[in-house]
């Protein structure tokens, strides 16, 4: 629980580590796009509209501003004509004339929807159909025309919802008036008009529920979607007219009945017209919340279903586990096939449940040979005590003996029954069964000198022992069984002193000790049995299919071959021969310890 719980956290952090600077990153370039899409609408219109003002410059320029001589501008003077010339042929040449120029134009700029001449006096030029009634309702009841008039030559720009010339005809249109003058003459208007769809085509602006678009310059609003029953409908055209004078294109914040609008605008300085388009920020940037209700979707159903997934990936991971936790708990050294349930076929589990079989197996033996160990090392202390009476009285009563010997000036046998002392107590006292090979070679030359009270100086010893060989682990009485071997069969056949030497050396990362003698040898008969006997010790060391008790045939050779076997394994060697002159040789040789304890080895 505790991995799947740490999990789930550092998963939800890195997930929220991850996406939420991608969601800002993703926001912001959304947020950006956007915009400048809306931008480029607005380009597009603007650019329309100049467009359009360059139509109508040029056909001014080719209708009645290309003579620099008012009195050869022939527009002007057939308009004059048509008004005041009772000649009817000169009224037919002055009509063909404009009709002339004006199918021209509108040859040349298809893309203009009419093109018209006329004036206050009920004259009326176009390339399309016009209402008579209404032209000359505009001659009584000239609003449409008091702008031009008041622009005093100059080209004005008006909006229509439908044409004012053709009552039927409900297209909103754009036009272009001016007044035509001849010095300071009112000849006549010039109009062009473009439809509104043309200008504002519907795929120029993005489809925004909601959205206004306004047109406007310092002095009135051209055109505006903006409902006009709202209280703060004029606050964003005021408030940009303002802000257009020193600014091309730009964005900015208002609030219209009380909601957020974003109000993206481009300054035209050809026309002199801002386009302002005004979008609430809940249409603007609807997509952006769509993305982000989307991402948090997915970011929640992509952790949910990992911590699901790992969830159940713990649950298949961590349940043998557990199962094999509480099958070592309840182990038994005895227990011989112990089997872990693997359910969920996982290689690793079924491994695991191997090593902890071979593990109990080797556990099991390691067991059985300590206590191999422990017994054969009981059982030597128990063949000493055999032959031998109660401990304590013995002790007592060498000490009764060294007084008085000493009492009787007898300081040898004082020595003797020291020695003898120090040599019981060594084999008797059972305290720790491994010891150092200082004190076992303390303890075989004391042994020695005790034989030395008996055979003199027919017995001579030798001890060699390196300093680094001190301290090295060896079962307790290894060294002085051996001794005494060399001791009660050496003098067979030898009619000189024996000589026991007990050489300690080290070489390379190796130790060893050897007993060897000038005596007889082993018999050949001898050493065969002795290797027998060691063969058939490690072949029940090896196996442990025999528990009783191994007969070793007593506290000799065979005795402490064993036990160094046990204690050491297979890091110790015990070689038996002859020299090939004369006398026996006993070699124990082992691995110099390192800095782990040979007692953990074992």
């Amino acid at each position: 629980m505790k991995l799947f719980m740490s999990y789930s956290a550092f998963l939800v952090i890195f997930a929220l580590a991850i996406s939420i600077p991608m969601y800002l990153y993703l926001k912001n370039t959304t947020e950006k796009n956007i915009i400048f899409s809306v931008q480029q609408s607005l380009s597009s219109i603007a650019e329309s509209f100049e467009l359009f003002s360059n139509q109508y410059e040029n056909m001014t320029i080719q209708l009645y501003l290309k003579n620099e001589d008012d009195s050869h501008n022939y527009l002007m003077q057939s308009l004059l004509t048509l008004t005041s010339s009772p000649n009817e042929a000169e009224m037919l040449k002055a009509s063909s004339y404009i009709d002339a120029n004006i199918a021209l134009l509108a040859e040349i700029y298809k893309s203009v929807y009419r093109i018209s001449i006329y004036n206050d006096q009920g004259v009326f030029f176009s390339n399309k159909p016009y209402d008579q009634s209404i032209a000359d309702m505009a001659r009584k009841d000239n609003d449409w025309l008091k702008k031009p008039v008041n622009a005093d030559g100059a080209a004005v720009l008006a909006y229509s919802d439908r044409d004012p010339w053709l009552g039927e005809d409900r297209t909103p249109v754009f036009s272009y008036i001016r007044l035509l003058k001849l010095g300071s003459l009112h000849v006549g208007y010039l109009e062009i008009q473009m439809r509104a769809d043309q200008l504002i085509a519907p795929d120029k602006l993005t489809d925004i529920s909601g959205a206004a678009l306004s047109i406007f310059n310092n002095t009135d609003t051209l055109y505006s979607d903006l409902s006009p029953q709202h209280d703060g409908a004029s606050q964003p055209i005021l408030k940009f007219s303002s802000i257009a004078a020193n600014s091309n294109a730009g964005m900015a914040s208002f609030n219209l009945d009380g909601e957020k609008q974003s109000a993206i605008f481009r300054h035209s300085d050809r026309t002199g017209y801002t386009l302002l388009y005004a979008i609430p920020d809940h249409r603007l940037f609807a997509p952006l919340r769509l993305f982000r209700n989307v991402s948090l979707l997915s970011v929640f159903v992509l952790i949910a279903l990992s911590i699901f997934v790992f969830y159940v990936l713990s649950r298949t991971l961590t349940y043998p586990i557990k199962k094999l936790r509480a099958m070592i708990d309840t182990v038994d050294l005895d227990d011989k096939n112990v089997e872990i349930r693997n359910a969920f076929k996982i290689d690793e589990i079924e491994l695991l449940n191997r090593s902890f079989r071979k593990m109990n197996q080797r556990l099991k033996g390691s067991l059985e040979e300590i206590v191999q160990f422990r017994t054969l090392q009981l059982q030597s202390h128990f063949e000493v005590l055999q032959a031998q009476i109660n401990p304590h009285f013995l002790f007592n009563m060498l000490g009764v003996i060294t007084i008085l010997a000493e009492e009787d000036g007898n300081a040898g046998a004082a020595n003797v029954c020291r020695k003898l002392a120090s040599f019981l107590r060594y084999t008797i006292i059972q305290t720790d069964p491994i010891t150092t090979i200082e004190n076992e070679i303390h303890f075989a030359e004391n042994y020695l000198e005790l034989m030395k009270t008996r055979y003199s100086h027919r017995l001579q010893y030798q001890v060699v022992l390196p300093e680094e060989m001190k301290p090295i682990s060896i079962p307790k009485l290894t060294l002085q069984p051996l001794v005494e071997n060399a001791v009660n069969h050496g003098f067979e056949g030898i009619s000189g002193a024996l000589v026991v030497t007990i050489r300690g050396q080290i070489e390379a990362n190796r130790w060893s000790i050897a007993i060897a003698d000038n005596g007889s040898g082993f018999d050949p008969v001898r050493m065969a049995s002795l290797r027998q006997k060691m063969e058939t010790f490690e072949e029940h060391l090896d196996s442990f299919q025999n528990k009783e008790r191994l007969s070793l045939g007593g506290m000799g050779m065979i005795s402490t071959f064993a036990r160094l076997k046990l204690y050491y394994k297979n890091r110790i060697e015990f070689k038996i021969g002859n020299h090939p002159d004369h006398g026996a040789s006993i070699v124990i040789s082992g691995w110099m310890p390192d800095n782990r304890n040979v007692e953990e080895i074992v």
